[in-house]
């Protein structure tokens, strides 16, 4: 079963000329699905694909940005419940996690460094 649907990672830059790419990585989606198979509940994408110009608007973002390649997606949460049993089953599949008070990145780039967790 899959519970993501392509728009829900879509750039939300709403310019007629945004060049990001049309679909996330299939091991960002495999992934998410793991995590939401464990999770149980319907997870929200606030995040996924994001062409230049959107990521540049982001606080914080990296022009690095794993969301610019397709292996990286922001997922609603602001719940200390919810935040520790989205957490332990995504350290289970995901390399690359930041945690923030209303969402948690889970990432999967293959070129950036793996095994880490950070706060912003």
């Amino acid at each position: 079963m899959i519970h993501f649907a392509p728009d829900e990672f879509r750039c939300k830059c709403g310019r007629a000329e945004c060049d990001a790419l049309a679909q996330i990585q299939q091991t960002l989606l495999d992934r998410l699905e793991v995590v939401r198979m464990e999770y149980g509940q319907p997870m929200i994408v606030t995040s996924g694909l994001r062409c230049a110009w959107w990521n540049a608007q982001q606080p914080g973002s990296s022009s690095n940005s794993s969301h610019l390649r397709g292996y990286a997606a922001d997922i609603a949460c602001t719940e200390s419940r919810a935040r520790y049993e989205l957490l332990a089953s995504a350290f289970r599949v995901f390399s690359r996690i930041e945690i923030r008070p209303t969402y948690l990145h889970f990432g999967c780039d293959p070129t950036l460094s793996q095994r880490v967790v950070w706060l912003s």
